[in-house]
């Protein structure tokens, strides 16, 4: 069985790929899945939706990017950036992370990634 730092790893390649990085391949990925879903749309409706998509989609990968601790040398100007997380606490159960807030505010954001193994829900 892998460990939680296999995953991690993967992840991280994963999310660090040239299609997931770059803006244009994200929305390329998102037009050519909601043209599978969507035939029968009027086009500029649709071209508004793609780029509603597409924003939402690569603000997700940039999150998850961001939790992923590795470097992020090498992106290009048309690439998704990423965001700052301090580490909290790392085993091989899980990893704890916080994100500050607006300045001056107490919010901040917490993670914790990782996995439970236990009894299974009915």
């Amino acid at each position: 069985m892998e460990n939680i730092s296999q995953y991690r790893d993967n992840l991280d390649k994963t999310l660090m790929s040239s299609d997931l990085s770059n803006v244009e391949s994200v929305k390329m990925l998102v037009e050519n899945q909601m043209s599978k879903s969507t035939q029968s749309e009027d086009q500029e409706y649709r071209e508004v939706l793609v780029q509603k998509r597409t924003k939402e989609v690569a603000n997700l990968l940039s999150m998850l990017r961001s939790a992923s601790g590795k470097a992020t040398e090498g992106l290009k100007a048309n690439e998704i950036p990423h965001g700052g997380w301090k580490i909290k606490q790392d085993n091989q159960d899980c990893r704890v992370m916080y994100r500050e807030g607006p300045a001056g505010t107490p919010f901040h954001t917490l993670l914790v990634e990782g996995y439970v193994d236990g009894p299974a829900c009915a």
